[in-house]
Parts: C-alpha cells; structure tokens; sequence
C-alpha cells in the first residue's frame, strides 16, 4: 500500500454580480449601524457623571452576579431547611388484579380484584432534625459570604 497524500480542495463560488452588491450592502448597512452604535455609546460614556470611589465600589456590589447568586443559594438552603423538617409526601395506588382477558368483564370471575394501597416513607431517628442542621448551616456559609 502506498501513502496518498489526499489534500480537500476548495471551491469558492461567487453568485451573480446582483447577489453581490447585495451582500455588499448588507455589510456596508451592518457598518454603519456599528459605527453609529459606538459612537452612541462613546458619547454617552464622555458625558456620563463622575462616581467617588466610595459610590463606585457600592454600585460594583449591588450589581455583582455573583453576590446576588450566594443570596439565591442562601434563599434555596433555608427552603430545604424548612422542607427537610416535614415527611416525604405519602404514595396511593390503585390497580386491578386477575381480569378475565376474554371479556374484561370484573364480575365473571370470582378471583378479580381491585387493590388499593397506601404507603407513606417514615424517617429513621432523627434524620429530618439532622438534616434540616446540616442546610442551615450550609445557609449561613453561603450566607457569610454574601455578606
């Protein structure tokens, strides 16, 4: 077997003469609006009040994501506190058992039956208290650090 150097050729198609001063002018229409936008901006930005120091850094912290985040993650921790102190919801179930499959009819059968179940998960020892502690004080890490 020899090695064949397989190179992709490129093929540049151009469209009519119209599909290009078409294109020309979309990008010529895009042009313009960036320059416009900037300059928009630039002028806004030159006349735009003086901050002290002071009233800049308290802006950086009211507007920053990731302090607003940690509140948000403060808000989750305690909502899991409060959920984890109450049992999981109780379960129901209804079903039908030994059916004839010729008529689907539930009295000719003596054997069907309709089984109705109920189930509720109980916790053990003091898990709940334990872990509605362990989002509390996950809470109020998040919430040290937010602060």
């Amino acid at each position: 077997m020899s090695n064949l150097l397989v190179t992709p050729k490129v093929h540049l198609v151009f469209g009519t003469c119209s599909q290009l001063r078409g294109l020309y002018a979309q990008y010529t229409l895009l042009l313009s609006l960036l320059v416009c936008l900037c300059s928009i901006g630039f002028s806004k930005i030159a006349t735009a009040d003086t901050f002290s120091l002071e009233q800049a850094v308290q802006l950086a912290i009211q507007h920053d994501p990731l302090l607003k985040g940690n509140a948000y993650r403060e808000q989750g921790f305690k909502a899991d506190a409060d959920a984890a102190s109450y049992w999981s919801n109780p379960q129901m179930s209804v079903s039908m058992q030994n059916l004839p499959t010729d008529g689907f009819a539930i009295d000719q059968e003596p054997m069907s039956q309709i089984k109705v179940g109920f189930k509720q998960q109980l916790p053990r020892g003091d898990e709940n208290h334990y872990s509605q502690k362990k989002y509390q004080v996950m809470a109020s890490k998040v919430g040290s650090y937010a602060k």
